[in-house]
């Protein structure tokens, strides 16, 4: 069942805004001034935080939640990804001004990724309830747990974010094409057992497989579409597993993709889950939002938290997923 808003009347409270200086490889630095400017004019009193590195976000957000009670993050999906971990928790309101390389969770509600589009959308933002995942996982160096808010990407999916990852001259779709073709070559199928839970109903997957993917949100990695159905309201998170292929049929379906026509072949199974857990014979990448987890994950348990976050949308995404409000 979709969640209700959790304010449905925009206001002009300030924020505490975080501003990530190392996304998008150093550049998001130089939209600060243009915030900084729009929220004096627009929500006095706004103060902003530069992080001083990773792990610092989620301790800006639980200082932001106890002075402000809504956090305005400047950065990418892994920044988002740092403050959603305190926010779920504190119910702070977050906002969210795109600045990283991908930008691919603030696709799914609306918010534009130009930097002045997404502040003026704040003036008639919505607060709504949205979905997060838990997930658990053994990795080459012990356990790692953490949270979902866009994807999550296990084999191809997690060996494409490396590859990536390791690239310092090119940034954006074009970057993200050229890593899924890499990733091709070096991915290997491995045997896996899966069970899968919706709402206390039980289903089970036994074979190889080359790549699995959780998501919440509906685009990764850029441009790809990996799951245009997914809702980040709905209570479920969506399942995309793509079992033992060819080299050449792999290639031939990644454009497919692209443009969200992927359910035109039989090769890619969808489904949704609430629970998930599964267990690789052999250990396979993993990423979470973009970030690389392990490169060595030999088993992963998730779950879905259902409108664990208070989430600042622009009002035709709000209008569109709670119309009677």
């Amino acid at each position: 069942m979709p969640t209700q808003p959790a304010s449905t009347h925009p206001d002009r409270r300030p924020f505490g805004c975080i501003l990530n200086p190392g996304a998008n490889r150093n550049r998001a630095t130089r939209n600060a001034e243009i915030v900084r400017t729009f929220l004096d004019a627009h929500f006095p009193g706004s103060r902003m935080f530069i992080s001083a590195g990773k792990g610092d976000i989620s301790a800006l957000a639980m200082e932001i939640s106890r002075s402000y009670g809504r956090i305005l993050i400047c950065g990418g999906d892994g920044s988002i990804n740092e403050t959603v971990q305190t926010a779920m928790y504190t119910g702070a309101e977050v906002g969210i001004i795109p600045m990283g390389s991908g930008n691919d969770f603030v696709k799914t509600p609306g918010i534009s990724r130009d930097v002045n589009i997404a502040l003026k959308q704040l003036l008639g933002a919505t607060c709504i309830r949205t979905d997060v995942l838990q997930y658990k996982a053994i990795t080459e160096h012990g356990t790692s747990q953490g949270i979902v808010v866009n994807t999550l990407g296990l084999g191809f999916d997690g060996r494409a974010n490396a590859e990536a990852t390791r690239m310092r001259s090119l940034k954006g779709p074009l970057m993200y094409a050229i890593a899924a073709l890499k990733a091709g070559f070096a991915s290997r199928p491995v045997p896996a057992k899966i069970t899968v839970a919706e709402n206390g109903r039980q289903r089970s997957y036994e074979g190889s497989i080359l790549m699995l993917a959780l998501a919440n949100g509906r685009v990764e990695g850029g441009n790809f579409r990996i799951c245009p159905e997914a809702d980040i309201t709905d209570g479920l998170f969506n399942t995309v597993m793509v079992p033992e292929i060819g080299r050449l049929t792999l290639f031939t379906r990644l454009p497919l993709f692209l443009v969200g026509l992927q359910h035109l072949t039989q090769i890619v199974s969808y489904g949704t889950a609430t629970q998930l857990h599964i267990q690789l014979e052999t250990p396979l990448p993993m990423h979470v939002d973009g970030e690389q987890i392990g490169n060595e994950i030999a088993s992963l348990t998730a779950e879905i938290r259902p409108g664990a976050l208070h989430l600042l949308v622009p009002a035709g995404f709000a209008k569109m997923h709670n119309p009677g409000h």
